[in-house]
């Protein structure tokens, strides 16, 4: 859907009369959806309801087509653009620092008659962009909307309970289980779900 939506204010047919789009909406069909994911369309209604009683999406319907709305379209864009830009700030800031003090030991190493330098310790936690959470989710099929995952561990100093955290993939399995038992009661399927987006990568 994110591929589907409009990044710019644009005049469309919807229902016999031309509207005008705003960013994150497009105008498609259950049965064009349907076709574009290899799934049944039965299957695409079912994802439909599911999101839209998420309040993932909104939706208007028409005889032919229906109007979609992403909830939290301009969030994806700028939550990833800002987490980018900042990762691209920390990798720089973090090798400039690292530069620097390759380059004081490498003097001190010959200093005391080239001795190499000692193995660094053990790796610490790098924080993911919202793109690689959102890469993380699609590759697994995932119910978790990567952009209130990403919001809450960012809010709150990326800490699991009291500790900080070790393996943000495995925070997003633990998030999964629990959206689990939400999930089946709307009477999607893990099946469902997984077939909708494995195939929807395309």
């Amino acid at each position: 859907m994110l591929l589907l939506a409009t990044h710019t204010e644009v005049d469309k047919m919807f229902g016999g009369e031309r509207i005008r789009l705003r960013p994150g909406q497009f105008i498609t069909s259950r049965s064009s959806l349907a076709r574009q994911c290899g799934v049944s369309a039965s299957k695409i209604e079912r994802v439909l309801k599911w999101m839209k009683i998420e309040q993932q999406i909104e939706q208007r319907s028409s005889s032919v087509s229906r109007l979609i709305t992403i909830v939290n379209w301009r969030q994806y864009q700028t939550g990833e653009q800002q987490s980018e830009h900042i990762s691209d700030s920390e990798r720089t800031a973090s090798g400039q620092r690292a530069n620097t003090n390759n380059k004081e030991r490498r003097e001190e190493c010959k200093k005391k008659e080239d001795t190499p330098l000692n193995p660094p310790r053990g790796k610490s936690f790098v924080r993911p962009t919202l793109r690689e959470v959102s890469a993380y989710c699609l590759e697994r099929g995932s119910i978790v909307d990567p952009v209130q995952w990403f919001d809450h561990y960012t809010a709150n100093g990326w800490k699991v309970g009291r500790n900080s955290m070790k393996d943000w993939k495995a925070a997003v399995r633990t998030w999964e289980k629990r959206k689990t038992s939400e999930k089946d009661q709307y009477g999607l399927t893990e099946a469902d779900w997984g077939e909708v987006l494995g195939n929807g990568q395309g």
